[in-house]
């Protein structure tokens, strides 16, 4: 499902693969197994059962489809079922996320319209067509058959999205790289590729084309950034803005260049949740001015902040970089903040 998401993107048709298809195509016979079709998220449900939800179902679908491209991770993560988080895990989701923001920018929830044209229920499982525009932009379903359609299914008293793809989050396969291996790319090693190892203040370390440095931290710099902004906003009741000053040089080779800015970072701590530059109540709103954001050849160098708010009791707080394209975890890397 993700590898089809990221070939829409880049194509343009983007709710495509985020939505069912064209309803008049025929959905995998119930009974049938794909290779990982042994993890679905609950037995068969009496489809008259499923019917009887079906209100609820229109509601999450359409809100789940915006969510793809507006939110933030944590929130659109909370839309799948067990099954898909098996073998998702969340961290391999916010790169995912991160991917789609680079190709986007900001989307807000207003600029897309979803309609549901159709819904099949089938073995306990409910697939869910539609259609939707951005700013305006119609956006019609790719024609190709999904190998591993996403369904919806009943999950404690809720409708949850999953896919029998057995590799949800491999993002290779929309760029022409091998998704179907099994095999995991080799973990990095050393400082900074890991969350026990981040790097200290002042320490560069490299993350594919680019080498990052955390100049600065500001713990608690609501009055800096109300300072800052014309546009001043407040952290919500219980969190802080957390904002850090950081330098970003590319190192790559020729005339590749790389983009850098917020969408690259994120934030966590000892309460072990990822913190996203524009996810809901993580962000700082319009209150950072400097914000990091550049294009760079080779050896060039930009400086700029990040910020993000984060619960006052969370502590041990880390920065995480993640380079553009980066489609695993061998390429991020943890600086620590405090």
């Amino acid at each position: 499902m993700w590898r089809l998401v990221f070939t829409v993107v880049v194509s343009g048709s983007l709710l495509a693969a985020a939505c069912g298809g064209d309803s008049d195509k025929p959905s995998p016979a119930a009974g049938t197994s794909s290779p990982a079709a042994s993890a679905t998220a609950k037995p068969p449900t009496d489809e008259k059962d499923l019917r009887s939800h079906e209100a609820e179902l229109r509601d999450a679908a359409t809100a789940w489809q915006k969510s793809l491209f507006t939110a933030g991770a944590v929130k659109t993560y909370s839309y799948f079922a067990d099954d898909f988080k098996d073998k998702c895990p969340l961290d391999d989701f916010v790169g995912v996320v991160a991917l789609v923001k680079v190709f986007l920018g900001d989307v807000k929830d207003d600029d897309i319209e979803v309609e549901i044209t159709g819904i099949r229920y089938e073995g306990g499982k409910a697939f869910v067509d539609s259609t939707g525009t951005i700013n305006g932009d119609e956006l019609s379903p790719d024609d190709d058959d999904e190998e591993y359609p996403e369904y919806w299914v009943r999950q404690d008293g809720d409708w949850k999205v999953t896919t029998d793809d057995p590799h949800p989050c491999d993002t290779a396969g929309a760029f022409g790289g091998d998704s179907s291996s099994d095999e995991k790319t080799p973990a990095a090693t050393g400082p900074g590729t890991s969350r026990a190892d981040a790097v200290a203040i002042g320490t560069a370390v490299r993350a594919g084309d680019a080498e990052v440095t955390v100049l600065t931290v500001d713990l608690d710099a609501e009055d800096v950034a109300a300072e800052e902004s014309s546009f001043p906003s407040t952290p919500e009741p219980g969190n802080r803005f957390v904002l850090a000053r950081v330098r970003v040089k590319a190192v790559g080779a020729g005339d590749d260049t790389i983009d850098v800015g917020q969408n690259n970072f994120s934030m966590t701590g000892s309460a072990n949740v990822v913190y996203e530059a524009y996810g809901e109540n993580t962000s700082c709103g319009y209150s950072v001015a400097d914000q990091l954001d550049a294009k760079l050849f080779p050896g060039g160098t930009a400086e700029g902040a990040v910020c993000f708010q984060v619960p006052r009791s969370d502590r041990g707080l880390i920065l995480i970089f993640e380079p553009q394209f980066s489609f695993n975890n061998k390429d991020r890397r943890y600086l620590a903040l405090q």
